[in-house]
């Protein structure tokens, strides 16, 4: 019937029909006009560029008002800003000047993959203040400082640090050797080299971040989203994870992480 009315007057629009009203007994009357048809195709835009998201940043300027509910996640593509609910107001601020992992819906700008606004469902803060672990695993390993200063390529500003590498770094340096087809000598070189670092080790935990620092690195199209720079990704959610500073050489790859020092 609606749809008749609405042929027969030629369209919802000021020139024709401009509204069909409906009353109820005892209610406010229901209106079709060009406000509703408006805001019905605000909602099905809204619902084309929403799908759900994780988000990996730091959390920073909350308001907690109740009438706002509203804070910012600076990740390594820029700033999102978020808004929750009263039931997240107290993890929210738990969470605040830390890296979190929050998930939502998100609201996707017109590129159809940059987060404009995220509609927070949970938050956690991930752990990237695990640095105990490190002098364990350097009592473990029996690694001491940096004595020569060319153990790190004349890198002078580093005299004293621990040295660490991820566990993802040494498989690379075993497969160089097997890819070169090093004989026995020079493999056992490389395994008492590698001995003269620490190793930090796969965990749960490096695997969940690498897994939102991925999907992330995904979205926003940054080189370590790409397959081929797996590894570089777990060397990054490893140093994360210890905040240790990371020494490399390409750093185009690894500026801009959150949570992630890196060395001069």
């Amino acid at each position: 019937m609606i749809n008749g009315l609405r042929e027969l007057a030629g369209g919802i629009n000021s020139g024709n029909l401009t509204s069909i009203s409906f009353d109820r007994p005892g209610g406010r009357p229901f209106v079709i006009d060009p406000v509703f048809r408006s805001e019905l195709e605000r909602i099905a835009t809204r619902a084309d560029n929403e799908q759900e998201a994780i988000v990996v940043g730091r959390l920073q300027m909350g308001d907690f008002s109740p009438a706002a509910l509203k804070c910012r996640i600076d990740t390594f593509a820029g700033s999102v800003l978020a808004d929750f609910g009263a039931e997240l107001r107290d993890g929210v601020l738990d969470a605040m000047d830390q890296l979190v992992m929050a998930t939502g819906t998100a609201e996707l700008q017109p590129d159809g993959s940059t987060v404009r606004v995220l509609h927070l469902s949970a938050i956690e803060s991930l752990p990237e203040a695990r640095i105990s672990t490190l002098p364990t695993l350097k009592r473990q390993q029996g690694i001491a400082p940096v004595a020569d200063i060319e153990e790190l390529l004349g890198q002078l500003h580093l005299t004293g640090v621990i040295p660490v590498l991820s566990f993802a770094s040494v498989a690379e340096l075993h497969y160089g050797a097997a890819q070169a087809n090093w004989g026995e000598q020079r493999r056992r070189d490389l395994a008492e080299a590698i001995r003269r670092y620490l190793t930090a080790p796969y965990n749960e935990d490096v695997a969940k971040l690498w897994g939102a620092l991925k999907a992330q690195a995904v979205r926003a199209g940054h080189p370590l989203g790409s397959n081929s720079q797996t590894n570089d990704l777990w060397i990054c959610a490893t140093a994360i994870y210890h905040d240790a500073p990371l020494l490399t050489a390409n750093r185009r790859h690894f500026e801009g992480f959150p949570g992630l020092s890196l060395l001069p």
